[in-house]
């Protein structure tokens, strides 16, 4: 399980909830190196504000590929199309492609 936290002007620890239903986390799936959330019962988005998610990762210490990433979104009423996440592969700090997750 992984604790949300605000940090944008719209508060959302209360709006994320695990598969179970705890609010204020979401899970993580260490096998298929999935994270997954829901909206939380009784919880709501505003009409016409702009949400943005981010997550901090920590690399280890050994050199490593950029994965693949996946997003993928969906409700009950309407299911959106997984897509790539799309990276700019410029160089950051000296590293090629450093600026890709």
């Amino acid at each position: 399980t992984v604790v949300v936290t605000d940090r944008g002007a719209f508060p959302v620890v209360d709006t994320f909830c695990t598969a179970a239903g705890t609010p204020g986390s979401i899970d993580w799936d260490d096998a298929s190196h999935t994270i997954s959330w829901s909206i939380c019962t009784g919880a709501v988005f505003n009409h016409s504000t702009s949400y943005s998610f981010s997550f901090d990762v920590t690399n280890p210490a050994t050199a490593q590929r950029s994965p693949y990433v996946m997003s993928h979104a969906g409700s009950t009423a309407v299911d959106f199309a997984s897509r790539e996440m799309q990276k700019a592969r410029l160089p950051l700090v000296g590293v090629p492609n450093g600026t890709d997750p």
